[in-house]
C-alpha cells in the first residue's frame, strides 16, 4: 500500500495538498483534452488555439459526423430486430456520449470553477496527518479505477480492431462496425473511420464519465476532511497539542460544510440530466446486449466482443453508483462525529452552535441521475434486475 500511495503522489500525476494540485484531476483532464476536450490550461496562445482545432475536429469527427452515419444504419435496420440489437448496442451510448460532451463543453467555465474551488478547499483544509494521509488514499482511489476503466474499453476496442483487420465482412453487419458509410471510399480508409470513430467516442466517453465520477469523489474526501477536522475538535490532548481553538475550528468546519453543500448542488447541476439519459440508454444497451449475447449465432469474435462490451457498460454503471454510494455513507458519518466530538464539555453557546450544525448535517446528500434515481447500489441493483426482464422480453419477441 505504501508503494501504491508513493507512486501515486509522487510519480504518476503528483498530488500536493499544500499546493492544491489534485493528481487524479489532472490525470482525468489529460484524458479528456486527447478525448477532445477544449479545457483552458495551456499558457502558451498559439499552442492552445491549435489544441482548440484539433478538440473541434475531434468532436466534428467522432462526436457528430460519425454518429450521424451509426444512426443512418440505425434507421434501415428497424425491420430486423437481430440488426438492430447489434446497432443501437453502440449508436445509442455515442449519442449519449455526445450529449455529455457537448453538455460540458458548454458549461465549461463552471467546470473550471468548480475544479479551482475543490483546489482551495484542499489547501485550506489539509492540515493534521491524518487528513493528509485520507488525502493522498483519495488521489489513489481516484487513480486505480480511471487506469482500470480506461483498461477495460481500450482492450475491448482494441479487440474489435483485430476482428475487423482479420475478417473485413463484420463492416456494417455486425457490431461493433455496424455503421453505413459511403461506399465510393476504398475498404481501408472505410476502417480507419470506423476505428476512429469507435475509439474516440470510447475516449470521450470515458473521459467525461470519470470527470463525473473524480468530482464526487473529491466532495467525498472533503466529507472525509471534514469528519477528522470534528473528531480532532473532540480529543482534547490533540488540541491541547496544536494550539486549536474550538470555535475557531468550529467555524471552519461550518464554512466547510456550507462550501461542501454548495458543490454538491454545481456539480449535480451539471451532470444530472446526462446522468439520467445516460442510465436510460444504458438500461436498453444492456438489455439489447444481453440479447445480443444470448441468441447470436456468429462467431466466437462476434460473441466474445458483445460480452466484453457488456462488462464495458456493467463497468461504466457500476463506477457510477458505486462512488455515488461511497458518498452517500461519507456523508451519513457527519452527524455521529458531531455528537461524539464531547461538545457537553464546552460553553453553552457553543452547545447551541454544535446541536444546530448536527441538525444541518440531518439532511441525506445524494447525487442523482435527473434528480429521479440515487446514485447508489441499489440503483445499480435495481437496473441489472430490469435489463435481465427486458432481456427475456426481447427473446420471446425474436422467438414468437
Amino acid at each position: 500500500m505504501n508503494r501504491l500511495l508513493y507512486f501515486s503522489s509522487e510519480v504518476l500525476f503528483p498530488s500536493n495538498p499544500k499546493e492544491g494540485v489534485l493528481g487524479s484531476v489532472e490525470f482525468n483532464l489529460f484524458l479528456t483534452k486527447v478525448a477532445g476536450y477544449p479545457y483552458p490550461d495551456i499558457k502558451n496562445k498559439f499552442l492552445q488555439y491549435l489544441h482548440y482545432f484539433y478538440c473541434f475536429i475531434a468532436v466534428l469527427g467522432f462526436s457528430i459526423v460519425y454518429v450521424i452515419f451509426e444512426l443512418l444504419d440505425l434507421f434501415y435496420s428497424f425491420n430486423d430486430i437481430n440488426a438492430l440489437a447489434n446497432n443501437a448496442c453502440l449508436s445509442l451510448s455515442h449519442v449519449s456520449g455526445c450529449f455529455k460532451i457537448l453538455n460540458v463543453i458548454y458549461q465549461l467555465n463552471e467546470v473550471v470553477n468548480i475544479i479551482n474551488s475543490f483546489k482551495k478547499l484542499t489547501m485550506t483544509y489539509v492540515k493534521s496527518e491524518k487528513q493528509e494521509l485520507t488525502f493522498y488514499k483519495a488521489e489513489l482511489e481516484n487513480k486505480v479505477p480511471l487506469f482500470l476503466y480506461v483498461s477495460i474499453v481500450t482492450f475491448t476496442g482494441l479487440l474489435g480492431i483485430g476482428f475487423l483487420l482479420a475478417n473485413p465482412a463484420v463492416e456494417g453487419n455486425y457490431f461493433p462496425f455496424k455503421v453505413m458509410l459511403p461506399k465510393s471510399i476504398p475498404f481501408y480508409g472505410r476502417a480507419v473511420c470506423m476505428i476512429s470513430g469507435v475509439l474516440g467516442q470510447a475516449i470521450q466517453i470515458v473521459s467525461i464519465d470519470y470527470l463525473n465520477v473524480t468530482l464526487i469523489n473529491q466532495l467525498r474526501f472533503q466529507l472525509s476532511c471534514l469528519n477528522l477536522s470534528l473528531q480532532e475538535l473532540g480529543d482534547p490532548n490533540f488540541r491541547k497539542k496544536h494550539g486549536i481553538i474550538p470555535e475557531k475550528r468550529l467555524s471552519d468546519c461550518i464554512v466547510h460544510h456550507q462550501l461542501i453543500l454548495d458543490l454538491q448542488k454545481r456539480i449535480e447541476s451539471i451532470f444530472k440530466i446526462p446522468l439520467l439519459l445516460q442510465f436510460i440508454i444504458s438500461l436498453m444497451i444492456f438489455a439489447l446486449t444481453g440479447y445480443q449475447a444470448t441468441v447470436s449465432k456468429s462467431d466466437r469474435m462476434a460473441a466474445s466482443l458483445v460480452y466484453f462490451y457488456c462488462g464495458d457498460i456493467l463497468t461504466e454503471l457500476l463506477v457510477f453508483c458505486w462512488f455515488g454510494n461511497e458518498f452517500i455513507e461519507e456523508s451519513k458519518k457527519l452527524g455521529a462525529v458531531i455528537y461524539n466530538s464531547r461538545w457537553y464539555n464546552y460553553s453553552p453557546r457553543f452547545k447551541k452552535i454544535m446541536i444546530i450544525f448536527q441538525q444541518n448535517t440531518q439532511k441525506d446528500l445524494y447525487f442523482t441521475s435527473g434528480g429521479f434515481a440515487r446514485l447508489s447500489l441499489q440503483t445499480f441493483a435495481n437496473i441489472l434486475s430490469k435489463s435481465y426482464t427486458y432481456v427475456a422480453l426481447l427473446r420471446q419477441v425474436a422467438e414468437g
